[in-house]
């Protein structure tokens, strides 16, 4: 019997979409999320590579706004250039100012097939409920990885944590 993690079966089952990782610690959640884009595509991790686009709160901002989604927007409306898929990062997602989240909204409701979203947060509560809804939700706790909604059809059956 093969035992399939969550990020397995996000590989298999959800080549595009929107993820939200929040709690624990700031290193977890980077952890987390290297897992997880390792798992959509390993050669996304290689240096420079140009269908990843990492974004962060400017070190002389107060938060993420609005003209750093529209280029993350952008860079999804492109198909990818050496993988087989595109995927944005923003880390710090709790700092997206309202005008920002509400920019990300269209893209996350009609995602490019090819492309991933992945915002890892300190909470789920600090993003506006639209945003919140159109993400597939886990919870960085440690060395758990958990998926929000147990009773989701497209999960495999026996892939989940206990």
């Amino acid at each position: 019997l093969i035992k399939t993690s969550p990020l397995h079966m996000y590989n298999k089952l959800m080549i595009s979409g929107a993820i939200l990782i929040y709690g624990s610690t700031i290193e977890d959640r980077e952890l987390k999320v290297k897992e997880l884009i390792e798992n959509v595509d390993p050669r996304l991790l290689e240096k420079e590579n140009a269908d990843l686009m990492v974004m962060k709160k400017p070190k002389d901002k107060k938060s993420i706004g609005i003209a750093q989604v529209r280029k993350a927007t952008s860079f999804l409306s492109t198909r990818p250039y050496s993988s087989d898929a595109k995927v944005v990062v923003i880390y710090g997602a709790h700092l997206l100012s309202l005008q920002a989240q509400n920019a990300l909204l269209k893209t996350l409701e009609e995602p490019p097939i090819y492309s991933v979203i992945i915002l890892s947060s300190k909470t789920e509560t600090a993003l506006i409920p639209t945003v919140l809804s159109r993400c597939r939700k886990f919870k960085a706790s440690g060395k758990i990885f958990s998926i929000e909604d147990k009773n989701d059809p497209q999960i495999l059956d026996g892939g989940l944590p206990k």
